[in-house]
């Protein structure tokens, strides 16, 4: 297995706590009963599972990966997207509203990691460039009337916002 697979799975492990049997309550108490099920699923059959959904759907022909600043790449490229990730400097996070809206199709998908950014968000004596820029991108979000958005609180924060038109 290569090293970026390894990770990825401890990254998964941590994720559904398969280490921490006293979360016994909802999802836990399910991963808990079923983690030789998982663990087994994470280190044997996932890889396989991944290589055949590439091999079978061939997503080179329809994705790119471009290493640079996130907002000039974005704005070189038309769309329409299905999906817009967005992770770039906090402080920049208003300057991908503008940008990202015209090229998500209708019914496409925004994502914005951060967003609760460690509860910063909430403390009004925080007047960081970083925090302001990802308050000001909830403003927007939540302003523009062509998304449904919502925050998800896991991890840091997690917004999808839905382009409906």
């Amino acid at each position: 297995m290569t090293q970026r697979f390894d990770k990825l799975v401890a990254l998964l492990q941590e994720l559904f706590q398969l280490d921490q049997p006293d979360l016994d309550f909802g999802f836990y108490r399910v991963m808990h009963a079923k983690s030789a099920e998982v663990t087994q699923f994470l280190e044997k059959n996932l890889l396989p599972q991944v290589k055949a959904a590439f091999a079978q759907y061939q997503p080179a022909d329809k994705a790119a990966i471009e290493k640079g600043d996130a907002l000039e790449i974005l704005a070189r490229h038309p769309g329409p997207f299905d999906i817009i990730f967005c992770d770039i400097d906090k402080r920049d996070y208003p300057k991908v509203h503008p940008l990202m809206k015209p090229r998500l199709r209708a019914g496409g998908l925004f994502i914005c990691d951060n967003m609760l950014w460690s509860g910063r968000v909430a403390d009004a004596e925080r007047q960081d460039d970083d925090t302001r820029g990802v308050r000001e991108l909830t403003r927007l979000l939540y302003a523009d009337t062509d998304l449904a958005t919502t925050i998800l609180p896991l991890r840091d924060g997690v917004s999808i916002s839905l382009k409906a038109s």
